[in-house]
């Protein structure tokens, strides 16, 4: 945790929480010190089959059809690199400050799959999932769930999640390639699956492109979005923004 240097000062709790965890219920059990990432991969991949072989075949879903949601949901989008997963965090911390039952699914963090886990092909799947988590949410008790997504994916939310709220963070190039550059060496919280981290100078310049070209299609934008410039302007008092505008 002092490595990542990020939440430093709940590394000392975290490690009496560690010590004190009860292990006794997990299925696989992997000690990481010393090894690398990949190593740890290598031993949890050969664990985790032997576990799925051993249980036998899996059965599929029941049911195809969309959940019903009976939670008000705030979906929150734009081009890559706005800062969408950072916003989104802050805007359900601001609702939970406020005494709200509030829940929060990030898209970019549900429904890793294949070689390419921001494909747009893979959108209705992060749709789909994003929705079945608010249902959950919504049968125990949350009353408002806030989703952050690309903006292929909050389109079909749109059309499956009806939700009350679109916001579309709005960024000008430079300050697209300025939250790039500053993801790419570590900075801003430590995100699973941030595909920007470490990138070199041409897979860089690729991705930023990418981004500014989102950034100026307003065909890819969802349909009754609200627009917040998020330019000179805090992760904080953007969330700020969002939740005066959804609680108005």
């Amino acid at each position: 945790m002092v490595g990542r240097r990020w939440n430093i000062e709940l590394a000392d709790s975290s490690v009496e929480y560690a010590q004190s965890f009860n292990r006794e219920w997990v299925d696989v059990t992997v000690d990481t010190t010393e090894l690398t990432p990949a190593a740890v991969v290598g031993i949890l991949l050969a664990r985790v089959e032997a576990v799925v072989e051993s249980a036998g075949k899996i059965p599929g879903p029941e049911r195809t059809t969309h959940p019903s949601i009976d939670v008000a949901v705030t979906v929150i989008t734009g081009a890559g690199g706005v800062g969408l997963s950072t916003v989104g965090f802050l805007t359900f911390l601001q609702g939970m400050w406020g005494g709200e039952r509030v829940g929060y699914v990030d898209c970019h963090q549900v429904g890793f799959i294949g070689a390419d886990s921001r494909s747009t092909d893979i959108a209705p799947m992060k749709a789909r999932n994003a929705s079945a988590i608010a249902a959950v949410m919504a049968r125990h008790g949350v009353e408002h769930v806030v989703i952050t997504a690309d903006p292929a994916t909050s389109r079909f939310l749109v059309e499956i999640a009806h939700p009350a709220r679109v916001f579309w963070l709005d960024a000008s190039d430079p300050t697209i390639e300025s939250r790039h550059q500053a993801r790419g060496v570590g900075g801003g919280p430590p995100l699973a699956g941030d595909h920007r981290f470490g990138l070199d100078r041409n897979a860089m310049s690729a991705s930023v492109a990418a981004a500014v070209v989102e950034a100026h299609d307003e065909s890819i934008r969802p349909q009754g979005h609200v627009l917040i410039g998020t330019d000179h302007t805090s992760a904080e008092d953007v969330a700020s923004q969002i939740t005066a505008s959804r609680r108005g």
